[in-house]
């Protein structure tokens, strides 16, 4: 079980999008909102600013409000709690909105968070093991990084047909023959 504490080791968190380029004098931002209902995941509380962390694999959190939003061309216009000029707007550009995952409903049936698999070990068909999930990229579709045994990273595309199913309960996820293909010419 997650838990809602970012000092607590079982803590994750959900990106809910990228923060862009201040929005006028007043401290609003752009975020590149990557939800389905912004009413709902910005009332989630508590959210959190990733914030760049010197020598540390993982960010900094730290705990944010949203005061106000509107909708806007490809995203949203945020209102951040304390900060109150583009100056300081503009310092949080690139910066990550995330939620804890503990406070995000049950995934709808046939359906999961990729934080939710994090840690989950990877296998062939065959039941080869491949490595375990260790993180996500987040490019035009996302990519699960998986750790090999070796040490050596494997990048898994989560879009198309390269995950043949996920086994939850077992924390395994078994990749698909395309994968596989793809994986042989592409080392």
């Amino acid at each position: 079980m997650a838990s809602d504490s970012p000092t607590d080791p079982k803590f994750r968190s959900i990106r809910l999008g990228r923060l862009g380029r201040p929005h006028g004098i007043r401290g609003e931002i752009k975020l590149d909102f990557w939800g389905e209902d912004p009413r709902a995941s910005l009332a989630l509380a508590p959210l959190f600013l990733e914030l760049p962390r010197p020598g540390a694999r993982a960010p900094a959190l730290s705990p944010t409000r949203v005061i106000d939003y509107k909708k806007a061309n490809k995203g949203l216009i945020l209102r951040l709690e304390g900060v109150e000029s583009r100056e300081a707007a503009a310092a949080l550009a690139g910066r990550y909105l995330t939620v804890s995952r503990a406070t995000l409903p049950a995934a709808a049936e046939g359906e999961i968070y990729l934080a939710d698999l994090i840690g989950m070990s990877v296998y062939t068909e065959e039941n080869g093991y491949l490595g375990q999930i260790s993180h996500f990229l987040e490019t035009a579709g996302p990519v699960l990084v998986i750790l090999s045994p070796q040490g050596t990273e494997i990048f898994l595309p989560w879009e198309g047909d390269h995950v043949a199913r996920i086994e939850q309960e077992e924390g395994r996820l078994v990749v698909a023959e395309s994968f596989r293909a793809l994986a042989e010419t592409n080392p």
